[in-house]
């Protein structure tokens, strides 16, 4: 799933005559607002809808299921937390979104067994989602879903390394820089439409479930990774000695459109968890297991 971006790494129409008049009032009313108020009622910067796989890979680098879900996500403009959205679904069915910041979320709190075990209760099909702000123009953005086993991101495994070698998930020094590499992202594919190509989204956290580096989330303002990216690197003296961290990369084949102007995707993400060590003495006591970091980690309780 996607998020803001952090600071601490680096990476390597057509209108119906009928509602014409309506249109130009509406446009005219606009120039009237003063530019403050029009910054407050800005459309989100995007919508995601998805199906995706996890999975948990230990020191064998074999990464193991955990799970599929579903989610949908809103990405509201900077100054325009507040707004609220609903997801329709093929058969009418209504979930409504919750606030985490300023991104409203969907899903993501039913894990699935299978590709079709999450199918069967999420069908493939047409969603709809409704998103309004208070002071804005109600936005429906429509989401053509398809998730199969051959649109779905095949399982990522994680890397990671060390001054050019192969570093032991288990023996990371804090006093260096740290490589998280990955498989290649054999379905990742530019976009046709020029909107966005295939995605990666990597995440750093500690021990506790708090995130301390992470990706660009695309139209945020940073650059987000691309299926071109084999890597992602987290600076020397970042990480604390003797401490737990957990690290999840996920590549992200994306369907893109634009709904109201806002750029939209459908996406079929494949994401990897790897929890690693850092060497030394000093560190805050940690949970065994670490807790969880993203929805996806099923195996892991989230933080009291």
């Amino acid at each position: 799933m996607m998020r803001s971006s952090g600071g601490c790494c680096t990476v390597k129409y057509r209108i119906i005559a009928g509602r014409a008049s309506a249109t130009v009032m509406a446009a005219a009313a606009l120039l009237l607002v003063p530019p403050a108020a029009r910054s407050a009622e800005q459309p989100p910067s995007l919508i995601v809808i998805g199906k995706t796989v996890n999975y948990r890979q230990s020191d064998a680098r074999i990464p193991a299921l955990l799970n599929y879900h579903y989610f949908a996500e809103v990405f509201q403009a900077s100054k325009g937390e507040g707004g609220s959205a609903d997801l329709v679904g093929p058969h009418g069915d209504v979930i409504s979104f919750h606030a985490e910041g300023r991104i409203l979320n969907a899903g993501g709190d039913h894990e699935y067994r299978s590709l079709e075990d999450l199918n069967a209760h999420v069908p493939n099909g047409r969603y709809t989602i409704h998103y309004s702000q208070p002071g804005g123009v109600p936005i429906v953005a429509t989401v053509g879903v398809n998730a199969t086993a051959a649109a779905m991101a095949d399982p990522v495994r994680l890397t990671l390394l060390q001054d050019g070698h192969e570093a032991k998930p288990s023996a990371i020094d804090p006093t260096r820089a740290l490589v998280i590499q990955w498989s290649p992202f054999v379905k990742g594919r530019a976009d046709p439409r020029g909107i966005s190509d295939d995605l990666i989204f990597v995440h750093v956290g500690d021990c506790r479930g708090r995130v301390i580096a992470r990706t660009p989330a695309p139209f945020s303002g940073g650059a987000a990774l691309t299926f071109r990216s084999i890597s992602y690197t987290v600076r020397e003296n970042t990480l604390a000695p003797g401490s737990v961290y957990q690290v999840s990369v996920e590549q992200a084949p994306v369907v893109t459109s634009r709904n109201a102007g806002v750029p939209t995707l459908a996406t079929y993400p494949a994401t990897t968890f790897l929890d690693f060590e850092t060497k030394g003495a000093g560190g805050a006591s940690c949970p065994s297991p670490p807790y969880r970091m993203d929805h996806g980690q099923s195996d892991r309780r989230r933080a009291p």
